[in-house]
């Protein structure tokens, strides 16, 4: 196993080794043999890296969450990602579909939810809008038997598409989860 930490390179002011940084990052996360550990939002005090591994996600180096580190709390602590496309393998959490009817709505509208493998739980959710930091949202909605609850916008929701990468039972383990909807104005 090769580590490579180049933390700090990435945390410097923009120059000639924060360029040659970014550019080594973007090379290994096309290797879909890498797996890339990043502190969780809340417990980063240096967010320089992680914004530069997420634009160069968000500019087509697709990746995935494929694990997480939580404390007792169930605060997660570490996330890990690998590329979209590398293989799953033998038990890895394979990622939880998450259903928004219909994918785009406004403040004050209602939309659906709909998350199968959770039936008659409350969920937790870790939510990104768009290039934002993440955050959690805990005790999220409580879904019915069929796994769905309806949820109303908050008027004061900005436009902006919102996906979801982690969820779990609250309380329970946290799972990789995708799916998204947006918020129009």
């Amino acid at each position: 196993m090769n580590v490579d930490d180049f933390f700090f390179a990435l945390n410097t002011p923009p120059g000639p080794e924060h360029a040659e940084a970014v550019k080594k990052l973007g090379e290994l996360m096309r290797d879909p043999r890498n797996l890339f550990l990043l502190h969780s939002p809340q417990r980063t005090f240096y967010p320089t890296p992680a914004q530069e591994f997420f634009a160069l996600a968000g500019s087509g180096i697709e990746m995935r969450p494929v694990a997480v580190f939580q404390e007792r709390s169930g605060e997660i602590t570490y996330e890990v990602y690998q590329q979209a496309g590398a293989p799953v393998g033998p038990g890895a959490a394979l990622e939880i579909p998450v259903l928004f009817t219909p994918q785009r709505v406004a403040p004050k509208q209602e939309y659906a939810i709909e998350v199968r493998e959770f039936p008659n739980s409350w969920i937790d959710v870790v939510y990104q809008l768009e290039r934002s930091p993440r955050a959690t949202a805990t005790r999220f909605c409580r879904l019915d038997a069929q796994g769905r609850a309806r949820i109303t916008v908050p008027a004061d929701h900005p436009a902006a598409t919102v996906r979801v990468i982690f969820i779990r039972a609250s309380g329970g383990e946290w799972r990789p989860a995708h799916g998204s909807i947006t918020v129009v104005r």
